[in-house]
């Protein structure tokens, strides 16, 4: 089955007031394309129309005008037909793109419409406040009856539906359980029973130990960042990559690539940790046993004070960044953290000294679990894609997801999220390229220390419960 996805990219500068005007400009450009389309197909009935007559008289179709039999053989009228057409093709195409980008990349709604989502927003909220089962059973309904009907049902896709009113019926439900806290205040009050849920399953001694090989080639931009990201995700797991670039002048810049959930039993990036690192207080993020693992990675890599470090995680490895630069009891510089699909709107991270880059996808569900849309303020930029079953127009030029299965699943996986960040790119985003650049300078230098760690953890009697002490782990 082939999926697309159609990125937006939300960032300081995305609000517009009147949109009226630039959506006619965009259609007006799709109308210009589909004339030079039409022209291109008459040029190529013509060149067709002269290779047929070429053994014959020099006659020659109304659409050649401008190109006189006496003056130059048939074959070269046909091949001047072809070239047309094909230069008329590709400036439609051009347009059309044009058209696309300015839509998609200005996130354009008319008043009308986002008076409407807002008031029906607000009347959700309510209703999961007050009436919780009944309103969780109303949207299950709702969600289970569509994704039957589609033609590609999964359960995955059943939770893959209408991510707007799960994140807002999450919110609400947060807030029940902890008197108006919402979902971080909710995770605290469970934090407890997740640890003792973790030391029952996995014991409670951590273990951070270098490995032989370096899995990860450098990377010099967000995408390659992302590249990274997926292919750390299919080596082994609980695996933590630390690269270190040094610049002509000795100065040294870090990567800290963080793997998401694999839910083994001995690994520390666990299904337990994520209650842990979405909690509200600074102290309960700082007892997950999966930021104790990358923290004590960096230490011993030997990142020192002062030095920038991007921190790239993907779902729980990406809460795992946002902690640790929402953090103050660690000495480390984090000056940007990327993240792909993961939940981190609600942590408090001070976007005047670190840039944050998030990726998410509207089918995926994790992104959505704390309840709240990532922030738009200066330096935070988020790129959201929408997956589609097909492409849905001719206008519209979605990019392709590649290793999509046959049924619909939850686009959580890391080849939906660089499949966004592709398909964004060709927006014309200013503020994205000013990630990009940020990121580039960071990294600039040559890659000199290509490290990993393997995560583990095991049940030792005599370190019971250690790992439930927040530590100022550092250099």
């Amino acid at each position: 089955m082939s999926l697309y996805t159609s990125a937006e990219v939300f960032a300081s500068s995305t609000l517009i007031e009147n949109t009226d005007d630039l959506i006619s400009s965009a259609h007006l450009l799709w109308n210009h394309a589909d004339e030079l389309s039409r022209c291109a197909h008459a040029y190529g009935q013509s060149a067709f129309f002269a290779s047929q007559q070429m053994s014959s008289s020099y006659a020659c179709p109304e659409h050649i005008y401008a190109m006189s039999p006496a003056a130059a053989p048939l074959s070269e009228a046909a091949r001047h037909c072809e070239q047309t057409a094909l230069l008329l093709e590709s400036y439609a195409a051009y347009l059309r793109d044009l058209a696309d980008k300015l839509m998609r990349a200005l996130h354009l709604y008319s008043h009308a419409e986002a008076q409407t989502s807002r008031w029906m927003q607000s009347l959700l909220a309510a209703s999961s406040y007050v009436f919780p089962v009944q309103t969780g059973l109303g949207l299950a309904a709702v969600s289970a009856a569509e994704e039957l009907s589609s033609g590609k049902a999964s359960l995955a896709g059943f939770f893959g539906r209408h991510p707007r009113e799960q994140q807002i019926y999450l919110d609400q439900l947060g807030n029940r359980l902890s008197n108006g806290r919402g979902v971080p205040g909710a995770a605290e009050r469970l934090a407890k029973g997740a640890e003792e849920l973790a030391d029952v399953w996995q014991g409670n001694s951590l273990t951070v130990t270098p490995m032989p090989a370096a899995p990860l080639p450098a990377a010099s931009t967000l995408s390659q960042s992302l590249a990274n990201l997926e292919t750390l995700s299919s080596l082994k797991h609980g695996t933590v990559s630390i690269q270190r670039y040094t610049r002509a002048n000795g100065m040294h810049s870090w990567v800290v690539t963080i793997p998401g959930t694999d839910g083994q039993k001995d690994s520390p990036f666990g299904w337990p940790q994520n209650v842990d690192l979405m909690a509200r207080s600074e102290r309960a993020r700082a007892t997950a046993d999966s930021q104790r693992a990358v923290l004590s990675a960096m230490q011993q890599a030997g990142i020192q004070p002062g030095e920038p470090v991007a921190l790239v995680g993907h779902s729980q490895g990406g809460i795992i960044a946002a902690s640790i630069a929402s953090a103050s009891q660690h000495p480390y510089t984090i000056s940007h953290v990327v993240t792909a699909g993961s939940p981190i709107a609600r942590h408090p991270i001070d976007t005047s000294k670190t840039w944050v880059t998030s990726v998410e996808t509207d089918r995926e569900l994790v992104s959505s679990l704390d309840g709240k849309d990532n922030p738009i303020r200066e330096h935070w930029l988020t790129v959201r894609g929408r997956i589609r079953d097909s492409q849905p127009s001719a206008s519209l030029q979605p990019t392709r997801v590649p290793n999509a299965k046959d049924t619909h699943e939850l686009s959580h996986a890391m080849n939906y999220h660089t499949a966004t960040f592709r398909d964004a790119k060709r927006l014309p985003s200013p503020e994205l390229e000013a990630h990009e650049t940020h990121f580039s300078e960071l990294t600039e230098g040559r890659l000199d220390r290509n490290l990993a760690y393997e995560c583990r953890m095991n049940k030792e009697p005599d370190s019971e419960h250690t790992h439930r002490t927040p530590e100022n782990t550092g250099p």
